[in-house]
């Protein structure tokens, strides 16, 4: 694939950035020291100068209006260059000062941070550049313009390049000049220029003001910038050097020395495609645009640039344009040996001294402490979730990856700004790339969330404020297996109803810690070997147990041990900080622990669930899966007990033809017939006593059986000792019966005698009357419609009881469901349950 060239084979950095012998002041260029000739020659020669310098749009307009003002074909005689520091306005000068002399113009360099005010007055130095000598401009005073247009005229074509020049001001105000200050007079000189070079048609002044951090100018910086800003404001024209997505064009230019773009493209688009795969665009134009960008930005991706320019770019010493350079020429040399096709802000690697202080510079030296303990420690949050993703996305380190971008998108130095970090989306195109499905950078937040420190409780972004997830992992350390211990049974407790019906004994120790009675009883068990199940099922202390068919276990899946344990020491976790008043918590922590502590509880029987879902039964074979939690439920005894009874290993009722077809081969004591219910394991389990009661008065009824006690015949059970359910008194009338049909029809029966019969045999006879004619059916087809609530279950166990005499099952519901709502992660959940019951989804539908 591709995309797997690294990037340094398509877009080759500059030789001094390839061998980490650049020098951070390469990108500061100084126009006093470019005029003394004291600058290296990439600022010094005009041809280097313009090799390496990106022809903005902006650029190109202003080399232009100044050339067409020099050689006297009108125009404003006065522009202004205002951009965020680091924005481009030296950098055009410069451009100016080379083209200026290249037409043949002469060119006046004041710059406010060459000069010393004490010994320079600018009106002076203009003359100085100009003439040579100081004669009619000398003094503390300004000249006033008529001198200064005599100068200008008699030097035509002059440019004057004015840099830095609110920091002169600044510390002009010092000065005292008579009853006024330096201050006042050079503002009184600006006022007197912007005329003069009006009234000579062939002079222009270009000033730079900086349109932002007024802070570093002192108290009086913003009032002077104003006034400063009014005098040139009445005659300026203003221009912006660089355009923002002109940005990308102009770092290209300065950093590398050739960029192959064929081979670039062919990287960018299938990124880019990938993006489109995972459906990370809403719309096609976005992702166009997003195409086009990165085209132009490439190694870097878009989003690199603009975070660079804007976000860090707003705070007041990065300047812009300079500040960026400086810092992808760090990133550009530590990563030029790494095989990644291009460079993105998760990329950045904060562990390098020089990239982490050029952040730490603008945001704070605290944070330094908040990149190790999170992201670039051996023991930092990023680190173990780099080690949790597995062998499979280890290469790619993820929690470092996606940790480190977070980090990168969490300021801005706008002290107004409500600028909160990236959503998730956002993340997802910072972060992913084709080796991956984008759904995992969701993973890798989930796991963020839990392991770091100082990311907001908020969002996506880092501060310098421990996190409420710092404080839950520094409390869940300290929980106590016991507690977790005690906290579980608690849990348990709380999810069984008071319902009866069945009984639930919690984490015995012993066999004895349960009674030997008929009552169904749940076990519930740690223990996931079912082969120590056996004690607790033949023993009751050193007797054996006689009711055995009545112990059911309930025993965890040990693969979500670690996930419910967790969540059980986050729980506690979250309720001793909501607890602990020397905490001090505010108004909003405590109030988003009370949210955290709801939605945990919210989760608890679910969690629970998960767990505690293995049901182990008396034969001490058969073993089955609960499943996820029934939407809708949340209590453990009633979910057991709906399964069991769907299963028919409970019966809530039976059928007479049950007991008759399993039971009655001959004459059976109903005592005996009762207590093998209770004492055979592999036997059905019964609800309640009443469930055989009921069914045996019913076959009664119907003249299927008869209960006989001491020869005489009975219509209900008592279950005594000497009573007996049998079929004889139904087979003696059957052959009265046949007798009488014989005698009724003419027909002969074969005697001892003759040992002749004619029409039917009698064994025919006798068959057909003393059995019941069955029609069997090798296969058959229904067609059911529901819709009525409440009968679910009872249908499911009837399809249950069905499948029992067929090989071939294959049943197929059309489930419609309307005038109702259902979260996403609910329906999900019911097709995560039907796919453990081994159903198949053919046709989905919802809206």
């Amino acid at each position: 694939m591709s995309s797997l060239i690294p990037f340094v084979q398509i877009a080759k950095p500059h030789q001094d950035i390839l061998e980490g012998k650049f020098t951070l002041d390469v990108y500061a260029a100084d126009l006093w020291r470019v005029y003394k000739g004291e600058e290296p020659l990439e600022y010094v020669d005009p041809v280097i100068f313009f090799q390496k310098t990106h022809m903005t749009r902006g650029l190109n307009e202003l080399i232009k209006v100044v050339e067409e003002r020099l050689k006297g074909n009108g125009g404003n005689s006065t522009i202004q260059l205002q951009t965020p520091f680091g924005g481009g306005k030296t950098h055009s000068l410069i451009a100016l000062y080379h083209k200026a002399r290249e037409w043949g113009a002469k060119v006046v360099i004041l710059d406010g941070t060459a000069f010393d005010v004490k010994e320079v007055r600018l009106w002076e130095e203009m003359e100085r550049q100009l003439t040579g000598k100081v004669e009619i401009t000398k003094g503390d005073t300004s000249c006033g313009k008529e001198k200064l247009i005599e100068i200008l005229r008699k030097n035509e074509p002059v440019l004057v390049l004015m840099d830095e020049i609110l920091l002169y001001c600044v510390k002009s105000a010092g000065i005292n000049v008579g009853k006024t200050t330096l201050l006042e007079q050079t503002l009184v000189f600006f006022q007197e220029l912007t005329q003069a070079v009006a009234s000579s048609g062939r002079s222009m002044l270009v000033v730079t003001l900086p349109s932002s951090n007024m802070e570093q100018y002192g108290e009086n910086g913003e009032e002077i910038f104003q006034r400063i800003s009014k005098i040139f404001g009445r005659v300026q024209e203003i221009f912006t050097p660089i355009a923002e997505e002109e940005i990308s064009s102009v770092i290209r230019k300065r950093l590398f020395q050739w960029i192959d773009e064929d081979k670039a493209k062919i990287v960018v688009n299938e990124y880019v495609d990938y993006l489109e795969r995972e459906n990370l665009f809403s719309k096609k134009e976005d992702l166009e645009s997003y195409r086009r960008k990165f085209l132009n930005s490439y190694p870097f991706k878009p989003e690199v640039i603009e975070t660079l320019y804007t976000k860090w770019g707003s705070f007041p010493l990065f300047q812009r344009t300079r500040g960026v350079l400086k810092l992808l020429s760090q990133v550009l040399y530590d990563l030029k040996d790494e095989k990644i096709s291009f460079i993105g802000l998760g990329d950045f690697n904060l562990k390098n001294d020089k990239i982490r202080r050029d952040l730490l510079e603008h945001i704070g030296s605290e944070y330094d402490s908040v990149i190790a303990n999170d992201i670039t420690l051996d023991s930092s949050g990023a680190k173990k979730v780099d080690t949790e993703m597995g062998p499979s996305y280890s290469p790619y380190k993820l929690g470092t990856k996606v940790a480190t971008c977070i980090f990168m998108t969490s300021f801005s130095g706008k002290k107004d700004s409500t600028y909160k970090g990236i959503n998730i989306k956002e993340l997802k195109i910072y972060t992913s790339i084709p080796e991956i499905q984008s759904s995992v950078i969701d993973d890798v937040v989930n796991k963020l969330r839990e392991k770091l420190f100082f990311l907001s409780d908020d969002g996506l972004y880092f501060t310098n404020e421990p996190n409420l997830n710092r404080m839950v992992v520094l409390t869940k350390e300290n929980i106590t297996s016991h507690e977790i211990y005690e906290e579980e049974r608690k849990i348990i407790e709380s999810s069984i109803s008071k319902d009866k019906r069945i009984s639930f004994y919690i984490f015995p120790q012993f066999p004895r810690d349960i009674p030997d009675n008929k009552d169904i009883k749940i076990v519930i068990t740690k223990d996931t070997d079912v082969n120590k199940f056996k004690e607790f099922l033949e023993k009751v202390g050193e007797t054996p147990r006689g009711y055995r068919n009545t112990l059911i276990f309930l025993y965890p899946d040990e693969s979500y041990e670690v996930s419910f344990h967790n969540y059980i020491k986050t729980k506690l976790a979250y309720e001793k900080i909501y607890k602990d008043m020397n905490l001090k918590l505010d108004e909003k922590r405590r109030k988003e622990i009370g949210r955290k502590l709801e939605s945990l509880k919210e989760k608890e029987y679910e969690e629970l669930r998960k767990y505690y879902r293995k049901l182990h039964l008396p034969d001490g074979k058969t073993t089955h899966d609960l499943g996820l939690a029934t939407i809708g439920k949340d209590k453990l005894d009633r979910e057991i007990l709906e399964f069991l009874i769907s299963k028919d290993i409970i019966l809530e009722k039976m059928t007479p033809k049950y007991i008759e077809d399993r039971y009655l081969k001959e004459e059976v004591y109903t005592k005996n017939l009762l207590e093998s219910f209770y004492r055979t394991p592999g036997n059905p389990i019964l609800l309640k006593e009443d469930v055989l009661k009921d069914t045996i008065i019913e076959g009664v009824k119907k003249g299927m059986f008869y209960i006989k006690r001491e020869e005489k015949m009975y219509e209900e059970p008592t279950f005594e000792d000497d009573e007996v359910l049998t079929k004889e008194k139904q087979d003696k009338e059957i052959k009265e019966s046949t007798m009488s049909q014989v005698k009724e029809e003419g027909l002969y029966l074969p005697t001892p005698e003759t040992g002749i019969m004619m029409g039917n045999s009698s064994s025919e006879i006798l068959s057909s009357a003393s059995e019941t004619k069955v029609k069997n059916y090798k296969k058959f087809s229904l067609v059911i419609n529901i819709r009525e609530k409440g009968h679910f279950a009872e249908i499911m166990r009837t399809l249950n009881s069905l499948s029992k005499d067929f090989e071939k099952v294959d049943i197929i519901i059309d489930i419609k469901l309307e005038d109702g709502t259902i979260s996403d992660s609910n329906y999900e959940k019911i097709k995560e349950g039907l796919e453990q019951a081994k159903a198949i989804v053919i046709k989905e539908e919802k809206e």
